[in-house]
């Protein structure tokens, strides 16, 4: 049983690191070895995204964030709450009409 966790626990980690990236071969390779020598068209050249060669060394996280609350995102709660408001307040002055 033990192992067999052992082995569970070596699977998860194997599966979450990221074990191989896209090919290293430059990218005209496999189109000659399939198209036999012709010319990769200039259309399909330019769906091909170049990293520049420091691109791995960069950090792409952000850490100045906009983290103030935004007006936009609690506006349909505060409504909810002031038409709360104004039901119990209009429901307490017809309570009091009626008596």
């Amino acid at each position: 049983m033990k192992s067999f966790l052992a082995a569970l626990v070596l699977f998860s980690f194997l599966s979450f690191v990221e074990l191989s990236d896209a090919r290293k071969e430059p990218r005209e390779y496999y189109w000659k070895s399939m198209m036999k020598d012709e010319p990769m068209p200039e259309a399909i050249k330019e769906l091909f995204v170049e990293d520049p060669a420091g691109a791995g060394k960069l950090n792409h996280f952000v850490k100045d964030f906009d983290t103030r609350h935004s007006a936009i995102i609690y506006h349909s709660h505060a409504e909810k709450d002031r038409l709360k408001e104004r039901k119990s307040t209009n429901a307490r002055d017809h309570d009091g009409d009626t008596q």
